[in-house]
């Protein structure tokens, strides 16, 4: 804990430095509006229909998770630059950075959830369990929602352990003499948060990478079925197909890239280049954020209903 003994650590403000909090205050405001977006398109529909379809579901609370975790965000870095007295404090460090871990595991499971329903959904094949799932899986949403949420809040339990630590570093104040100054510096025990980190994405993981692949592999047999009998009314198809398998590719790109970032910085791997840290929150910033304007484009009734609200004629 920071006292009038032991100094907070401040960091030189950069041309680099605010380079990349113009980009992360830029990648915060936009995603979170995007995120915005699409729960309220979703409130609205819930209003029109009196109800919302299961893949809307998803969508809905995980865009919601996205917003929550963009302002979390935004706030840490204001509360760090702005006033890196109280951010240093033990209760506000780890409370911040478990806040942040409770979002960011949602939007890991939350996305598996989405990837899951989408095979379900989408990908075709015969076998009896699958089908089994295929026909259930809408009315298991909401139960697969509230897991998702109650596994991400127990994953947070660990962090009142705690995982992250201060503790005060003699250090020289000057280059003569004898005079010294306590500086605060931040312990992590990597170990204990890869376990759980393990215990969190290990089977998100997994339920993601197999949905995905599964659904790769039936879309990309259906398109070869197209091109073998393909016709005038097949073409459209085919590369409706085709658009489907770029989305997914580039859903699990996304989602690998975000993965390897958080991991970097949550065990804080290189606590003395600043500047690599940085560019790695501006990553995983931006995927979330990313991922939300592939799945607005990609989606026939919120690209129309962005389009209207960008003033854009199609």
């Amino acid at each position: 804990m920071a006292t009038d003994a032991c100094s907070v650590p401040v960091d030189e403000l950069t041309a680099f430095k605010l380079t990349m909090l113009v980009i992360f205050g830029m990648e915060s405001i936009v995603g979170a509006w995007v995120n915005a977006f699409i729960v309220t398109i979703c409130c609205i529909s819930r209003l029109k229909n009196k109800s919302l379809s299961a893949g809307d579901q998803i969508l809905m609370v995980l865009a919601a998770n996205r917003f929550c975790f963009l302002i979390t965000g935004m706030l840490r870095i204001l509360c760090k630059t702005l006033s890196p007295t109280i951010y240093y404090k033990d209760f506000v460090y780890q409370g911040l950075k478990a806040t942040l871990w409770f979002f960011i595991s949602s939007n890991f499971w939350l996305a598996g959830c989405l990837c899951l329903f989408y095979c379900l959904k989408i990908a075709n094949f015969s076998h009896r369990l699958f089908i089994s799932l295929k026909l259930k899986i809408s009315q298991a949403v909401p139960a697969l929602l509230l897991s998702s949420e109650l596994l991400s809040f127990v994953n947070i339990i660990p962090f009142y352990n705690p995982i992250y630590t201060s503790e005060c570093n003699m250090q020289n104040a000057t280059t003569s003499g004898n005079a010294t100054a306590n500086q605060i510096s931040m312990k992590t025990d990597s170990d204990q948060l890869l376990y759980v980190c393990g215990l969190s994405f290990s089977v998100g993981l997994v339920i993601f990478v197999t949905s995905a692949v599964l659904l790769l592999v039936s879309l990309w047999r259906h398109t070869q079925r197209l091109r073998d009998v393909l016709s005038s009314g097949g073409s459209a198809s085919m590369a409706a197909h085709v658009r489907a398998v770029k989305v997914i590719m580039h859903f699990v790109i996304t989602y690998l890239v975000n993965f390897v970032a958080l991991m970097i910085l949550l065990t804080n791997a290189f606590p003395g280049n600043n500047n690599l840290i940085s560019m790695i929150t501006v990553v995983v910033n931006a995927c979330p954020s990313v991922h939300s304007i592939v799945l607005i484009l990609n989606n026939p009734k919120f690209k129309k209903a962005f389009l209207q609200h960008a003033g854009c004629k199609r």
